[in-house]
């Protein structure tokens, strides 16, 4: 039934770790040493499907996080700075060009940034792609259409360092220097004053209630309804130049845990409740200022988790009935067994239907 993966990290050396959740703390069951260095946002996971994307400079790969195997790898991508995943593609950003690839290696759409890729973020629905440069602008695209909607233009020509879409897919928040805008159809709604030199990552939490921000070794937790700052979570240490920055955030599914990957060479669990961290992971690498990690928890849904329990009881019960009242050959049931997700067994009995 597959590693139960619920987190993926990525450390500065490109060594990729799964991990999963024994008792309170979690666990490195697969680790896969890369050799290719990565850089800032170089682990996604998929909304709705169990794989996970990892950058590694100049390719990026696609992992099955039930078998922990990487079945995909995209080369030939110059120096790869961000990867985006949907259910349906995977993005790379280097240099001025973001590329987007089918699960199966396929070259689907090529979109281009007036100058240096930051980061890449899909919609929640996975129709549309956005992605910020280094002179302020943020382009939103209809992936199917491939028509661009419209363009976010901060006032500064800074680099813009995040992007992160409501879980509704209504509002867009960005990072640009020290603090984040929130927009609305192309229209700037609102501002966090964040008060920091750079925030490097923004997210919004699953359930819409919080939006975390990050920069300097900080993460700030706000209330999405009233935009008001909640607190902070303080704990990555500073590096060379004074300043710690934060490289990956990730909340699980129900918001209660927020992961963070940051240039002080750990990533660290937080329980949002308590505002405390639980975990520390220390990837064991030498410090690098220009280059980051990743940090990715697997979505869980938890209604396709019911689902799985409902069809796995139907077919132990069906398959308590004597032969002669009702026969099911095993090659129809016995892979219903195998599928987590309820979008996945879905298709299956419509295909054998």
């Amino acid at each position: 039934m597959g590693f139960g993966i619920e987190l993926v990290t990525n450390d500065v050396n490109g060594t990729v770790c799964m991990w999963k959740r024994t008792n309170e703390t979690f666990e490195c069951v697969k680790q896969v040493n890369e050799e290719k260095d990565c850089y800032w946002n170089s682990v996604r996971a998929a909304p709705n499907r169990p794989y996970i994307v990892t950058a590694h400079r100049i390719l990026a790969k696609l992992w099955n996080t039930e078998t922990c195997k990487c079945v995909l790898i995209i080369n030939n991508l110059d120096l790869l700075f961000c990867v985006a995943l949907s259910d349906e593609y995977v993005a790379t950003g280097y240099d001025e060009v973001v590329k987007l690839f089918d699960y199966i290696g396929n070259e689907v759409a090529t979109f281009r940034a007036k100058s240096l890729l930051n980061c890449i973020s899909f919609s929640p629905d996975g129709k549309k792609i956005a992605y910020c440069d280094c002179d302020g602008f943020v382009p939103i695209w209809n992936i199917a259409a491939k028509e661009k909607l419209f363009t976010l233009e901060h006032q500064r020509r800074e680099p813009v360092c995040g992007i992160s879409w409501s879980p509704d897919g209504r509002n867009i928040i960005t990072s640009c220097h020290g603090d984040c805008f929130i927009w609305n159809d192309g229209t700037m709604i609102g501002v966090l004053q964040c008060n920091i030199k750079l925030v490097t990552n923004i997210l919004y939490s699953p359930d819409g209630a919080f939006i975390a921000t990050a920069g300097d070794g900080i993460i700030f937790i706000w209330d999405n309804e009233t935009k008001v700052q909640l607190f902070s979570l303080r704990g990555h240490k500073e590096v060379i130049d004074g300043t710690s920055n934060i490289t990956g955030l990730s909340f699980t599914s129900d918001s209660k845990l927020l992961a963070s990957s940051c240039n002080d060479g750990t990533s660290r669990i937080w329980d949002v409740e308590s505002r405390k961290c639980i975990q520390v992971i220390n990837h064991n690498v030498s410090l690098v200022h220009v280059s980051g990690k990743g940090v990715a928890f697997i979505p869980i849904d938890q209604q396709a988790v019911e689902k799985r329990h409902e069809v796995m009881f139907a077919v132990s019960m069906i398959m308590e009935k004597m032969p002669d009242e009702l026969y099911i050959p095993p090659e129809i049931w016995y892979p219903c067994l195998k599928h987590t997700y309820w979008r996945d067994w879905k298709s299956l009995s419509d295909d054998q239907t």
